[in-house]
């Protein structure tokens, strides 16, 4: 996982973590592709991208006064990487977790990695 990725999460959960509404990061292909993750699975209510500069506005969500990113971890660091294989996906419980993989595909949760048949790097767990 690139350091900017890990950055960029670490902040988000931070903010979470504050109860803060808003925060802001740098943007890039990779962490689009996570937010629109995110927004898939509600974890996040939205994001909006300044072209000028470059700057991703993400709006975290709440509900119920409750926090969703409480318990996200990085799983992959550039020291130590997980990867999976499809038949190792499928041994996964995905009802109480999260899991977010680097593919072929781009990145994906489990359950879409499951319907593609595909394996790869696990990055983070909600």
């Amino acid at each position: 996982m690139p350091l900017y990725l890990i950055n960029t999460l670490i902040k988000i959960k931070n903010a979470s973590t504050l109860k803060k509404e808003v925060v802001f990061c740098s943007s890039n292909k990779k962490i689009k592709a996570l937010l629109n993750l995110f927004y898939k699975e509600g974890l996040i209510q939205s994001y909006t991208e300044n072209s000028c500069l470059k700057v991703l506005k993400i709006f975290l969500r709440y509900p119920y006064n409750r926090n969703l990113l409480f318990n996200m971890k990085i799983v992959s660091i550039p020291s130590n990487k997980l990867n999976f294989n499809y038949k190792d996906i499928c041994f996964l419980n995905n009802k109480q977790i999260i899991y977010f993989f680097s593919t072929t595909k781009g990145i994906l949760n489990c359950l879409d990695c499951k319907k593609n048949k595909l394996g790869g790097l696990l990055y983070l767990t909600c």
